[in-house]
């Protein structure tokens, strides 16, 4: 009698045979995906300063907006509200104190173009606070002074860019002039004093009265 005849034994491709109606299939396991990175955190020179009632309007509106700008400056001679060394500048910066402290007075202010600080009292003591302003006011910092303080509003800002003219022509190649106000030591001394300096280190500063009279100046001619 011959052998029967045996089949090569093949295993079924599904464990436990074909699955039963309405059985779950295992899930597909998909690739590795690496978490979304988090944004980067915004430094506080990247942070918007606090301006009053503005608002950042869309790309074309700003495009827009600064070509009117820019044709409304050459016309009429307009310079921007964040200048704190010309009258619409300076102007704007008071009207800023006046809503947050209540005030115009300040122990020392130091005006560079396009920013100020301003150091102003804090109670009716040698408390102050000092203020960034650069078209709008930051956060102050908190600090003392044993000077006796003024009313920023007593100045007159037509007379600033006289003063950083006078400067400049003092030091070959100028750079930035910055005009400090605070009191005089002194009842004869002056308001003012404007400042520059050129890349060598030269330095040259005018002190200037109240009316714009020049009182001193350094180095004496």
């Amino acid at each position: 009698m011959a052998p029967p005849t045996w089949k090569r034994y093949r295993p079924d491709p599904t464990p436990g045979g074909e699955p039963e109606p309405g059985t779950p299939t295992s899930p597909r396991i998909k690739a590795y995906q690496p978490p979304k990175q988090p944004k980067p955190v915004r430094s506080l020179e990247e942070r918007t300063v606090r301006r009053r009632g503005w608002k950042l309007p869309a790309a074309g509106a700003v495009v827009l907006g600064l070509v009117v700008w820019g044709v409304v400056a050459i016309f009429r001679g307009v310079t921007a509200p964040d200048e704190p060394q010309t009258v619409e500048g300076y102007a704007a910066m008071l009207d800023d104190l006046q809503e947050e402290t209540g005030g115009t007075q300040a122990f020392r202010a130091v005006l560079y173009p396009g920013y100020a600080v301003v150091d102003v009292p804090y109670a009716d003591d040698e408390r102050s606070l000092s203020y960034y302003w650069d078209g709008g006011l930051d956060d102050p910092s908190k600090g003392t002074s044993t000077e006796t303080p003024f009313d920023l509003s007593a100045l007159e800002p037509a007379d600033f860019a006289g003063m950083c003219e006078a400067v400049r022509r003092t030091v070959e190649d100028p750079e930035t002039c910055y005009l400090i106000l605070e009191r005089p030591d002194e009842p004869a001394g002056g308001w003012i004093s404007a400042y520059t300096s050129n890349e060598f280190g030269q330095s040259s500063y005018i002190v200037f009265d109240l009316d714009g009279t020049e009182v001193s100046r350094y180095p004496a001619e």
